[in-house]
């Protein structure tokens, strides 16, 4: 399944410079499945495009099933701007 959600970590300290840059942003997101954050307790977890690490379902806000199209457009505009972002720094 294709989505999109606004990005919203809840603890930013951890995470990298990469997905600093999409804090508060719309993202295209697809499904991660389960990471085990402790023995026998896991998390259901979505895959950021561009990649930028697995996200936790509570770092995502207003997360909406959309057409791959749309997710494919949006993944395509999120990856620009990464790349934008990339050029004006140093």
């Amino acid at each position: 399944m294709f989505y999109k959600a606004l990005y919203q970590p809840k603890d930013t300290e951890k995470i990298s410079e990469k997905a600093k840059k999409f804090i508060g942003k719309t993202i295209a997101v697809q499904d991660g499945g389960q990471e085990e954050t402790r023995p026998g307790v896991s998390q259901v977890v979505y895959i950021a495009m561009p990649n930028f690490g697995l996200i936790p379902n509570q770092d995502l806000q207003n997360t909406t099933s959309i057409p791959y199209s749309k997710w494919a457009e949006l993944s395509e505009i999120n990856k620009a701007e990464l790349e934008r972002g990339a050029s004006t720094e140093g």
